[in-house]
């Protein structure tokens, strides 16, 4: 089976070893179900259009596939190696983007709410879930970098950081991405872009206060190590929910200028 270029996600639970000590094991399994189905229904819970941007620079429909290993969850997406390669590729990853998202989302809702931490990476591999085989450089990087940062964060490799993504600044998915310096463990950080759980969420919406909560119950411990790591994720959340607030009052605002222009010149 020869390899695919393509984007590679993973994603793991925060915390979650000894979780049944003070949860009930039957309400994490629960959430781990959601979860699951969640990255099971990946491509129906997608938009189109989100597919389409693959599509379109690929010339035909990526392979995608989402797994779930109990807290830990592959989303990859597989494109042709074309001539418009990059373009692909960075649809392949706002794609896988757009799943590990809605996992995250789910989960963070659920009645034991779990936190995850991962990374996207690009590059050759094989994604095979049906056989349970995933290889190649873009799986060995996931692999190395997926625990690396400080906190709740899914950032993008260098493999991925730096392909163009303007593709996905309009529309429902405008935020899905946000620059950002992550924290890493070793005291060091990393410039490079990070997945928004909340993208396409308004502050004012329900959901969007519900998934910060629940974040700091999950990481509510006495460890300092922990405490860091949640401190982390709320500075994150902070400046994810500044962003969206801006970008809301802008469109609000654009959409009063619209209504008023179209009332005038019906005068």
């Amino acid at each position: 089976m020869p390899m695919s270029l393509g984007a590679v996600g993973f994603i793991d639970a925060l915390g979650f070893k000894g979780i049944w000590r003070k949860s009930d094991p039957d309400e994490v399994a629960e959430t781990l179900k959601a979860g699951r189905h969640a990255a099971q229904s990946m491509r129906e819970w997608m938009e189109t259009a989100a597919i389409e941007h693959v599509t379109q620079a690929a010339g035909e429909f990526p392979t995608v596939s989402a797994v779930a290993f109990s807290d830990s969850f592959l989303v990859a997406v597989l494109v042709p190696k074309a001539d418009v390669r990059e373009r692909a590729l960075a649809g392949a990853v706002g794609v896988v983007a757009c799943g590990l998202s809605h996992i995250v989302r789910t989960a963070a809702l659920g009645r034991v709410p779990l936190t995850f931490r991962g990374v996207i990476t690009t590059g050759d591999c094989i994604i095979d879930p049906d056989h349970q085989v995933f290889i190649g450089p873009a799986v060995d990087e996931a692999g190395e970098l997926m625990d690396l940062a400080n906190g709740a964060f899914t950032w993008l490799a260098p493999s991925a950081a730096g392909l163009d993504y303007s593709v996905w600044e309009d529309g429902y998915w405008h935020d899905l991405f946000a620059d950002y310096r992550v924290p890493l463990k070793n005291g060091s950080s990393i410039q490079t872009k990070v997945v928004n759980p909340f993208a396409g969420l308004s502050p004012q919406v329900k959901e969007f206060g519900e998934i910060r909560r629940n974040h700091r119950k999950a990481m509510e411990s006495t460890s300092i190590d922990v405490e860091v790591k949640r401190q982390n994720t709320e500075e994150l959340f902070e400046h994810l929910e500044r962003v969206s607030r801006e970008y809301f009052e802008k469109a609000s605002l654009a959409e009063d200028l619209r209504i008023a222009y179209i009332s005038q010149t019906r005068r």
